[in-house]
């Protein structure tokens, strides 16, 4: 989130500690990355779908009024030519 505005992205060390908050913790840090947006972009790959953080943004933005567009990335290959796993 943020990467068009050139926010900074949250690092594995980041979220480890949004995590330690727990759920609550979790849904603050999207609701609050989420706030002033008017749109959710969602990368759709072969682990999306089912994904607890992915489906709670999802419904954050329809709840909110905001646009949502998938773009679907299973598939896409990486600058070496491969794909993930």
């Amino acid at each position: 989130m943020g990467v068009v505005e050139k926010n900074p992205l949250a690092s594995d060390n980041d979220w480890e500690e949004i995590t330690e908050g727990g759920d609550a913790a979790i849904e603050e840090w999207i609701d609050e990355q989420m706030a002033g947006r008017t749109c959710a972009i969602v990368l759709i790959g072969r682990g999306t779908a089912g994904r607890k953080w992915i489906n709670y943004e999802i419904e954050k933005a329809w709840n909110d009024g905001k646009g949502l567009l998938g773009v679907y990335i299973h598939g896409l290959k990486n600058v070496e030519g491969k794909t993930g796993i």
